[in-house]
């Protein structure tokens, strides 16, 4: 048992100090706090033109990740609206269909 003293207050400590020294882990809050998956900031999923068919579009463009990663809800969000923002000023609202495919889990 060591005993330290700090500004006239007495800590207890069951091992030595340098068990001590750095707080390694975040607090995880209690369960009951943690009622169920929060759900995504992302929404919409499809933005511009919707009624028009594949094949009335020039250019199909796909947006692939070829390495296994964490895509947050979050960046998705951020990613369809610089998309959206950047497509409607140079394209025109009509003349594009942006849709976001989701992925079956998602980081939140």
């Amino acid at each position: 048992m060591v005993h330290l003293y700090d500004d006239d207050v007495y800590f207890s400590l069951s091992g030595p100090a340098r068990c001590y020294r750095q707080i390694k882990n975040k607090p995880y809050p209690k369960s009951r706090f943690c009622r169920g998956v929060p759900d995504p900031k992302i929404r919409i999923y499809d933005v511009g033109m919707k009624k028009k068919g594949v094949d009335e579009f020039p250019v199909c463009v796909h947006l692939v990740s070829w390495e296994k990663e964490n895509v947050s809800s979050e960046a998705l969000e951020a990613a369809r609206i610089a998309c959206n923002k950047y497509m409607t000023k140079f394209a025109g609202k009509d003349a594009f269909h942006l849709r976001v495919r989701r992925p079956i889990t998602s980081y939140r």
